[in-house]
């Protein structure tokens, strides 16, 4: 091939840098995608594509979001084979636009949800005053663990279930599961839990004992499936899966 000469008289300055290989990068991420065009819904920085049928590129928290109706439902959806199990974390930003003040029990956004191969529901993330296990506020529910809400059911705001009077501004959703009961979490037996940027916004639980929980064969893990609303809008960004129960999130503010 040939043999080039250096004069190293001119050099001042040698860094030798490691492989990449050996430098863990998100360890435990099995989805990380920025949802700001098609190109990055088609092409995730980490894991399979995406799918959108529908919605808009707004102004996101960084660059561009997908920006989904009350009637747009699971108009973005991911394969249901990359969902960790028996634990895991889904995070992601996320504004809500011309909701109402207070959030009725009739009431159910579902910003995620995944209905299995038999038509049931895995699991969901909704707001709602009541989600029919005595919770209310921002809800996640697993039936075979249980579910978690900010509060007892009951009468509720969109204020008071996100922990914040600007409900109108970007916030960071991080709900979390283990069937063998979540670390630090209350008394360490909670199943399934939800934080709203950064803080533990679950308060409120009804578990099942079961401690085994299989993803199903078919599926999807499917966007803004809404019910009783009409004219609200719900923009998604940066949006992570990760195979453990991940339950800081001091990155969030980070691509």
């Amino acid at each position: 091939i040939g043999v080039t000469a250096l004069d190293t008289s001119i050099i001042r300055r040698i860094d030798f840098l490691p492989p990449v290989s050996s430098v863990p990068l998100n360890e435990g991420l099995v989805l990380w995608n920025g949802l700001g065009s098609d190109f990055e819904i088609e092409n995730s920085l980490v894991g399979p594509r995406g799918r959108r049928t529908g919605g808009r590129f707004v102004n996101g928290r960084f660059g561009q979001s997908l920006e989904l109706t009350s009637f747009e439902k699971n108009a973005l959806s991911f394969p249901i084979e990359i969902l960790p199990s028996p634990s895991g974390c889904i995070e992601f930003w996320a504004k809500l636009s011309e909701f109402p003040a207070d959030l009725l029990p009739e009431e159910r956004p579902t910003l995620i949800s995944v209905i299995n191969e038999r038509g049931s529901c895995y699991f969901q993330l909704h707001l709602t005053g009541n989600d029919g296990s005595g919770n209310g506020g921002v809800c996640f529910r697993i039936p075979a663990l249980g579910s978690a809400g900010t509060g007892p059911a009951g009468r509720w705001t969109y204020a008071r279930a996100l922990g914040s009077e600007y409900t109108d501004d970007w916030h960071h959703y991080g709900f979390v599961w283990n069937a063998n009961g979540i670390k630090d979490i209350a008394d360490g037996t909670k199943k399934t839990a939800v934080f709203i940027d950064g803080k533990l916004n679950s308060h409120s639980w009804d578990f099942n004992p079961n401690s085994t929980l299989e993803t199903p064969k078919a599926g999807a893990i499917e966007f803004m499936s809404c019910s009783g609303l009409s004219a609200e809008r719900v923009a998604f960004d940066n949006l992570k899966i990760w195979n453990y129960p991940k339950t800081t999130f001091a990155d969030r503010n980070t691509k």
